[in-house]
């Protein structure tokens, strides 16, 4: 017989499913009775492909196997078929887990309190059963075989059919009845039992990370961090500051929800702080103890995962379970309900990676794919990392959103001060002052009959917050240091015992008084000679200590989290659980209990890592040589970070080792290529990508940024460590910078350091001068840095006064390939002079990006241009006197050496006015036949000479963009007003569009096209060739994929025009279209 199927029921499921699935196995659910041996035979028989869930209704069919669409897309296929799903009831095809679960525990009693005859006939009205099944439960012989039969049935009937029952039963006197059931589920549904584990396990939080015992409740010691959103825009890379971190959630610029966010941060900055806090907010909304914000409310389900405690090979359903432990009975439902939430209500659900640069991809196929938007592209994911594995997620260009947890501001370090050091009473005093309007200052002083300086009285009190700390921090210029929360605890720690000048700018040195602190508040030593003793008896364990931890950083898993068993070898390893360098905690696993060990940090077990290889040193042995070989990308090196900084403060010898491996992992790295492989024929994808490409940012500067600051990083904590005494940088520490930043390279947060820099610079210029002959990259650009700073402002110019002459002393830059330059806002004789001296010093050059006035001269001094691969010119101007041509040919010199450039791939020509190449710009593409990328921007050419640029097309077959912006001349046409003639129309400008045309048919790679700013609108006839030209664009290139730009063309102005080329591009999947007026 053809089940009917009900008007609110779910779908039915495809009858060729297992007639046992989701069938209740009795024997688990009743003890056996007289009659168990009938009611296993009607659970058999009552299986799926013989449950009616509901009345008749052609709104519900059973989906036909031929036509399911999920056939077609894998991603989308389920067990059950339907076409047209009930939006309000038919996300979960079936009842939840926790409702299931709950008739199971209760069926003992619900069998034997239900007459189930009696609200039959209301099920079948509510339209949770059909009339048939009905019959079935009617026909069994008992009460007691009625019940059981309707409670097989249940189930079955959809997610409506547990609340329905629930009121059926109300319904029918059996009030006690249903408000039990009512209870037990509110208790026991998925979110609810989530949100009591964030409550018992997250609002109370560790304030020492090596004390389990030292907690406070999250409310009474989180202070807000300071976030900044990072948004890539035409003119480069912006950063914004966002209010808190629920502005994370907010809808992109394209008004679409991010389902992919991510949050990144250095260590120690609170991103497991951050999960933590988002986790009990939202539990306190949904358990209704406290409000939170609605855009964190709204979901139903919020699982947090840690993904250092992912194990190999563990599914992310195995993940839930062991990482979210609900108590055993509840356990298995709240997973299955929670995965139910996953597959058909992804808009409810908020999922938290925490720790991706704690992780291996590897370690489980179904993350990854979560993580990569292979899976689940419908819920929202955030994922936590440390910068240097954040970029590998953004060059994937799957993430909706980039946010940076930089840190506390310095009211925030007040806040956290104050908490720390119970100081609520000069906390509250400093926000009393700082938040006085004029008008209370004026009436404080009428009052008083004084006058105060209201800004020198903040500061004064808000120096005063943690009895002093933070007056010292700030006269010390620590407040860098004291951003990070964890180094602020430590700071806070130090400054509790001994309040005196032990507090440096060091990461090692505070690190290892810390350890000290540690080991003298243990065993109550004064002394450093005592100290000293107890280091030494703590060496060997150390030693052990720190071979394991720098094992576990190896491990493919990240080996942050080690078995008991790990450790048995490492003496006195009780006194380590003691001191708080280790945590220990109790897991289940298979029926097994056992002890996982940790440290309290990553930072920590880093150190420590540091510490054996700064032993092995001391011992010449080759084990730090075997550590820098296996760093072999940079990427790898990153990771290491802090590894190598304590290692740089803890040996003497290490900078000598590390600094060269460093260096040539740089020149092998690809995101560096474009720097350091002037004769590589592959091209680096961050150059040439045409969502970061722009004149102030044609390649990502971050990545030299990081560079530049790594090394300097490594260099303060040499210095602070071992040669403090020293007021500039030593002759083997100075020849460190292959990628040269004016001025950046020199300018560091830290202001003694910056004192060193300042005078290596001063003091020691033939060290520099030989130092430069080794770049790599010269970048002069200080637009990076806040021009509305006056005091900023004036310090970069002075460093580059001191740099650029020390630039000017070097006779040969014989490894340099790749020049930066713009100071195009002052553009002043020394600036003239420097880049001058540098092309004609560098025979090695293959890339120049420059910014100012640019002319022959300058091209002339380029050595080999035959080596020439990229060209990137803003304000090209003609020579007021034109040089001695370089031969007797007749092209003037510009038009000689551009054509000298066989090698060329990319040619971007922005705001040019010189007339030379203006007339034969067109004429150059048979002479760089390898060309990849032609911009020519703002530069107005004759559509002759347009006409001649696409008739040459045909040479550069390998192009993949080209952008031709605001480079047809306008006259006004005289029959613009009129009708569109065309036999008149502008016929050099439609030719010239025809040309175009006819030329891309004959570059198959072509990606992006751009005509924008060119008012085509306003020249009649341009119907006919500028919709042929879209045509020959969507055909070129189907297997890549094809972007038109046509903004700002005036396009209105022409009646249909638009929509003829609107109509053409939508027949071609493949091709997108952008008409903007700005």
């Amino acid at each position: 017989m053809e089940p009917e199927t009900g008007s609110d029921s779910c779908p039915q499921v495809d009858s060729t499913e297992s007639s046992t699935t989701d069938v209740v196995d009795t024997q688990h659910l009743y003890p056996p009775l007289p009659t168990e041996e009938t009611m296993n035979t009607q659970t058999t028989v009552t299986g799926l492909a013989s449950v009616d869930v509901g009345t008749s209704s052609g709104k519900h069919a059973i989906g036909d196997a031929r036509t399911d669409k999920s056939e077609v897309n894998p991603a989308k296929r389920s067990k059950l078929h339907t076409t047209e799903p009930d939006a309000a009831f038919c996300q979960v095809p079936v009842m939840s887990p926790t409702h299931k679960n709950l008739l199971v525990q209760m069926r003992q009693m619900l069998i034997t309190d239900l007459q189930v005859e009696g609200i039959i006939p209301d099920m079948v009205a509510s339209g949770i059963l059909s009339k048939l099944n009905a019959d079935k439960i009617k026909a069994q012989k008992t009460e007691q075989d009625q019940a059981f039969e309707f409670l097989c049935i249940l189930p079955k009937c959809g997610p409506r059919a547990f609340d329905t029952f629930v009121e059926v039963l109300r319904k029918h006197n059996k009030k006690e009845l249903a408000g039990s059931l009512a209870e037990k589920a509110t208790s026991c549904c998925s979110k609810n039992q989530i949100a009591n584990v964030y409550i018992n396990h997250m609002s109370q939080i560790q304030r020492l990370p090596w004390d389990p015992d030292d907690t406070m409740h999250m409310d009474d010691v989180y202070v807000n961090l300071q976030w900044v959103q990072e948004k890539r825009e035409p003119k480069g890379i912006s950063c914004n500051s966002v209010e808190s971190y629920t502005s994370i959630f907010k809808n992109t610029e394209q008004g679409k929800k991010p389902k992919r966010i991510l949050v990144r941060g250095k260590a120690g900055i609170g991103k497991t702080t951050f999960t933590q806090k988002m986790a009990t907010d939202w539990a306190n909304a949904t358990l209704g103890l406290k409000d939170c914000n609605n855009v964190l409310s709204k979901y139903k389900h919020l699982i947090i995962l840690n993904l250092r405690s992912i194990q190999p090979g563990q599914t992310l359903k195995e993940a839930i379970e062991i990482q979210i432990p609900c108590s055993e009975e509840n356990t298995k439902a709240v997973v299955e309900e929670t995965m139910h939430a996953l597959d058909f209500d992804g808009d409810q659900v908020l999922l938290v990676f925490d720790g991706y640069d704690e992780y291996d991809p590897k370690t489980s196929q179904e993350i990854r794919d979560v993580i990569n938007r292979r899976r689940y592209q419908d819920v929202c994911t955030i994922i936590t990392t440390r910068p240097w594995k954040a970029v590998e997620l953004m060059n994937r260009r799957i993430m909706d959103s980039v946010y940076e947890i930089t840190g506390l501001t310095e009211g925030n370090i007040a806040q956290y001060a104050a908490n720390f050091f119970d100081d609520k009473e000069t906390y509250d005093e400093y926000l009393k002052l700082e938040n006085m309007t004029r008008e209370e200052i004026r009436d404080f002083e009428e009052a008083h009959d004084i006058r105060i300086d209201h800004f020198e009285c903040c500061w004064d009190t808000y120096g005063e917050i943690g009895k002093g700390l933070l007056g010292y921090l700030r006269k010390m210029n620590l407040m860098s240091l004291a951003n990070i929360p964890i180094l602020l605890l430590f700071i806070c720690l130090l400054w509790e015992d001994s309040k005196k000048d032990s507090l440096l700018g060091s990461y090692t040195l505070l690190y290892e008084n810390l350890i000290h602190l540690l080991i003298r508040r243990r065993h109550g030593i004064i002394s450093q000679e005592k100290l000293d003793e107890k280091l030494g008896e703590f060496k060997g364990a150390f030693f052990k200590l720190g071979k394991l931890a720098l094992e576990g950083l190896f491990k493919p898993d990240g080996g942050l989290v080690f078995d008991e068993e790990d450790l048995k070898s490492i003496p006195n390893i009780s006194e380590l659980y003691s001191l708080g360098l280790l945590n220990k905690s109790k897991v289940h696993c298979n029926f097994d209990v056992k002890y996982q060990v940790t440290f309290p940090h990553k930072t920590i077990q880093e150190l420590f890592a540091a510490k054996y290889l700064s032993w092995t040193i001391s011992e010449k042995d080759h084990v730090l040589d075997e550590f820098l070989g296996r760093l072999n990308t940079l990427d790898r090196l990153y990771d290491m970070n802090y590894v190598l900084c304590f290692l740089c403060g803890l040996s003497e010898q290490a900078i000598g080792k590390v600094r060269p491996r460093v260096q040539e992992l740089a020149k092998m790295d690809a995101t560096l290529k474009h720097i350091y492989s002037p004769n590589t024929g592959g091209e680096t994808s961050i150059f040439y990508d045409r969502h970061t490409i722009s004149w102030y940012y044609p390649f990502d500067s971050t990545i030299a940024d990081w560079y530049i600051q790594y090394f300097n990083d490594l260099l303060l904590e040499h210095w602070y460590a071992h040669c403090t005494q020293e007021s500039d940088l030593t002759p083997e520490l100075a020849p460190w910078h292959t990628i040269l930043r004016i001025p950046h390279s020199f300018r560091h947060y830290d202001p003694r350091f910056q004192e060193v820099l300042d005078n290596s610079l001063r003091n020691n210029k033939q060290i520099w001068k030989n130092v430069f002959q080794d770049v790599n990259t010269v970048i002069s650009d200080s637009k990076p840095y806040s021009w509305d700073d006056e005091f900023e402002r004036h310090d970069i110019q002075q460093m580059e006064d001191k740099t650029i002459p020390l630039l000017m002393m070097c006779k040969l830059f014989r490894n340099l390939s790749f020049v930066f330059w713009d100071d195009s806002q002052k553009c002043n004789n020394l600036g003239t002079d420097a880049i001058k001296h540098v092309l004609s010093n560098a025979p090695n050059l293959n890339t120049l990006c420059i910014d100012r006035d640019f002319d022959s001269s300058y091209l002339s001094l380029i050595q080999n241009p035959a080596n020439f691969r990229n060209l990137l010119v803003r304000q090209w101007k003609d020579l007021s006197e034109a040089p001695e041509p370089v031969s007797e040919a007749p092209e003037p010199v510009d038009t000689q050496i551009l054509r000298q450039m066989s090698a060329l791939k990319c040619l971007h020509l922005e705001r040019v006015t010189c007339q030379n190449l203006k007339k034969d710009i067109g004429g150059q593409l048979p002479f760089s036949r390898g060309l990849t990328h032609l911009a020519i921007i703002d530069f107005l050419l004759t559509a002759e000479c347009v006409m001649i640029l696409g008739k040459n097309l045909q040479y550069v077959s390998g192009l993949e963009q080209i952008k031709l912006e605001g480079v047809f001349e306008y006259d006004n046409c005289p029959y613009i007003d009129q009708v569109e003639n065309e036999e008149h129309g502008c016929p050099d400008v439609c030719e010239a569009v025809f040309e175009l045309g006819h030329g891309v048919t004959h570059t198959p790679k072509l990606k992006h096209f751009s005509l924008a700013d060119n008012k085509l609108g306003l020249h009649c006839g341009i119907t006919r060739p500028l919709t042929a030209l879209v045509q020959s664009l969507c055909t070129v290139s189907e297997q890549i994929g094809m972007e038109i730009d046509l903004s700002r063309n005036w396009e209105d102005r022409v009646d249909g025009l638009k929509e003829q080329i609107e109509c053409i591009v939508r027949s071609y999947p493949h091709v997108t279209l952008t008409f903007k007026w700005r």
